[in-house]
């Protein structure tokens, strides 16, 4: 064990468990301990950890599944408007109107988002619009339901007029209702 004062400088590239890094900084498990561990002064909890298989916990030493696993005692439902009381928060660097961040979803297959959750912002204190997005199959993704911060809900239209705004371009129906007991 060595201690560095005032930290550790490396120039180059350096390696743990591996003679031969890839990268700047590359470590190799080839054991069942943790990667890489950042830990409280205490050691009593594990903030960050990237376990053998490459899961990564945050608030956890043994993340169970996924590629990250958050864990925490935080419940929005106490309290929505505060943000520490949320697992996760996406939050864009500039407060521009009309401009988003959002959540997308994508498999391997090229760098378009099949499907996106984005919040719109409309005004100060991050007041806006949740937009729900889908791509079929050959097209791009796009907008299939907004709900406005009003509360307002539109599928197929995003300037909901009603509570429950449906708009039909093609030839589908609008709604079909089914009792499958009878």
């Amino acid at each position: 064990t060595s201690t560095f004062a005032g930290g550790l400088k490396v120039t180059g590239y350096f390696g743990v468990g591996t003679s031969t890094p890839w990268g700047k900084g590359a470590i190799e498990n080839t054991g069942s301990d943790p990667s890489f561990v950042v830990a409280d002064q205490d050691s009593d909890t594990s903030p960050f950890v990237i376990d053998s298989g490459g899961i990564v916990g945050i608030g956890t030493p043994s993340p169970l599944a996924g590629k990250v696993d958050i864990y925490g005692a935080q419940d929005p439902i106490a309290n929505l408007n505060t943000l520490s009381n949320y697992h996760l928060v996406l939050r864009k660097n500039v407060e521009i109107n009309n401009q988003g961040v959002g959540l997308a979803f994508l498999d391997t297959t090229g760098n378009v988002a099949g499907a996106s959750i984005v919040h719109i912002r409309r005004g100060s204190t991050s007041f806006g619009d949740l937009q729900f997005n889908t791509k079929v199959s050959g097209g791009n993704n796009t907008e299939k339901m907004r709900i406005l911060s009003s509360g307002q809900v539109g599928v197929g239209t995003t300037s909901p007029w009603g509570l429950l705004s449906v708009e039909q371009t093609g030839t589908d129906p609008v709604a079909v209702f089914s009792d499958q007991a009878n």
